[in-house]
């Protein structure tokens, strides 16, 4: 099997190096606090949720910060892949079984999801199900595909096939690590409020 370079002009190039270096501090710095934070707020939020709007909130938050880092990590990934094509090199993500996993849960669950296609996503769901059967097993999935992504930046990087420029990284917003007694607070003035 021959490879075709991607053959990225030069503007290109940099943007793929400006958006792995991001992905590198995001998931150094970010990923872990959100995941930390969603852990946190599964275990300590007091049950059982009995107001519906709260349940409904609470629940599709959670899907939705799964979801959003699933996309991100398999999309960091992609470019990991499109970087090693333009240095005529072979794809390296899918050799990591998080990673290929991540990708089947993005591509099979959330995308048939979004369509609807409930008799196609059956069979995924089965196995999605059978593998990673709550919301703490996928996120720690999401993380090691995130640390493989990442370790596979570094790679390129001390390859010399991504260039760590100046300045090159996007800024992005700190993220508050949540703590047992914020939760706590938040449950006490909905309790106090009567919508919990």
């Amino acid at each position: 099997m021959t490879r075709t370079k991607a053959n990225l002009g030069v503007r290109q190039k940099y943007e793929l190096h400006v958006n792995l270096l991001g992905f590198q501090k995001f998931a150094r710095d970010t990923i872990p606090i959100v995941i930390s934070n969603t852990l946190l707020i599964l275990t300590t939020m007091p049950r059982p949720v009995n107001n519906p709007i709260l349940l409904f909130l609470l629940k599709h938050a959670i899907d939705r910060i799964v979801e959003r880092l699933v996309l991100d990590v398999v999309e960091a990934g992609n470019l990991v892949d499109l970087a090693c094509k333009e240095a005529d090199m072979s794809p390296v993500m899918r050799k990591h079984d998080s990673f290929a996993d991540t990708v089947r849960v993005r591509n099979k669950i959330i995308a048939h999801q979004a369509e609807a296609n409930i008799l196609e996503m059956r069979l995924h769901r089965r196995w999605f199900e059978s593998k990673y059967n709550d919301y703490r097993t996928v996120l720690e999935l999401v993380s090691e595909a995130s640390d493989s992504v990442s370790s596979e930046v570094q790679s390129l990087i001390d390859a010399g096939i991504i260039r760590m420029t100046l300045g090159a990284t996007k800024n992005s917003r700190t993220l508050k690590q949540v703590c047992k007694e914020d939760i706590e607070q938040l449950a006490n003035c909905l309790s106090s409020a009567g919508l919990y």
